[in-house]
């Protein structure tokens, strides 16, 4: 559309659809006035006024206000694109107290992760599996299981071994040794033990007396007593006298030849007990439960009397 020289670099409303338009700069409207002198008509046209004379139209009206307030082609601009005072307004107050409440939250996450940390969650091989928990690894001088003899349960401080090593117990003695030396191994370091065989001409550990149950001494029992050897005919009083005198808690009789044993044997033990408070668990080695002598002395003494099949004490033995 076509408007007065009044509106140039100024606005103006459109009269059909209202919208605010910038009229372009003076130079521009005089070539479009010159196109428009070619036959094209013109919108409005700027019409001669007297003095205190009102125009016939209300643009030419508007444009006589605009012309005479001032409203040039900067000024209008300016207008334009400077925001009103009231409009500008400082952020920077609103931005530091929001950085403040995040710090602050930041803190009171942080004081309680640290004072609740979070429990951790049991590892497990599978669905089926139970939880992992790792245990610390065995010390040599601990015992893997429970202290015990083929079985039988160890619980007193001090136990001394007391092993027929006769010309009987010649088939079984090598695997007799070496369920001796597991039960030993069993015991751990706070306990004390001794291993006496009926034959007194046999090597003893230790020679006299009880020791304790770690490495080092376990490591000389079995050099010294690898080459014992089953053989003739034996007795066990000898021996019991020796194993009574350390006052153990504690006596374990092996042999294989618990059918052939006299009943004197039991009035003999007892009587070298004395006053000892040894508790005798006696073991027959391919033995039935009719044998009565090692059954009484077991009774007697407040043990336990074990008749144990040859392929039971080989199996203990591994």
């Amino acid at each position: 559309m076509n408007v007065d020289d009044a509106f140039a670099g100024g606005v103006c409303r459109c009269q059909y659809c209202g919208t605010i338009q910038t009229v372009a700069a003076k130079g521009s409207a005089q070539k479009a006035a010159a196109g428009a002198g070619k036959g094209s008509k013109t919108l409005f046209e700027n019409k001669a006024r007297g003095a205190g004379v009102g125009s016939g139209s209300g643009l030419e009206d508007l444009a006589d206000v605009v012309q005479s307030s001032g409203l040039s082609d900067s000024g209008l601009r300016n207008s334009l694109s400077t925001p009103p005072a009231a409009q500008r307004q400082n952020f920077a107050p609103v931005l530091g107290l929001a950085a403040a409440v995040i710090v602050v939250l930041l803190a009171v996450v942080l004081v309680l992760v640290f004072r609740n940390p979070p429990t951790p969650t049991p590892i497990s091989a599978g669905p089926n599996s139970p939880a992992i928990n790792p245990q610390p690894a065995p010390s040599p001088d601990k015992p893997a299981a429970a202290p015990n003899f083929c079985g039988i349960a160890i619980d007193q401080p001090v136990v001394v071994y007391v092993i027929d090593n006769g010309a009987s117990s010649a088939d079984v003695f090598d695997a007799v040794k070496s369920v001796l030396f597991k039960s030993i191994e069993s015991l751990g370091p706070d306990r004390q033990f001794q291993v006496l065989f009926w034959n007194p001409d046999s090597d003893t550990f230790p020679a006299g007396h009880t020791t304790f149950a770690v490495k080092d001494n376990i490591d000389v029992a079995r050099k010294k007593l690898q080459d014992v050897t089953a053989a003739g005919a034996t007795d066990p009083l000898a021996s019991l006298k020796t194993a009574f005198a350390d006052n153990p808690g504690q006596v374990i009789l092996i042999t294989a030849k618990a059918g052939d044993l006299d009943d004197s044997l039991v009035d003999q033990v007892i009587q070298l007990r004395g006053n000892s408070k040894a508790r005798i668990d006696c073991i027959a080695i391919n033995g039935v439960p009719a044998d009565k002598v090692l059954a009484r002395i077991a009774a007697q003494t407040g043990g336990k009397f074990v008749p144990l099949p040859e392929a039971q004490l080989k199996a203990f033995s591994f």
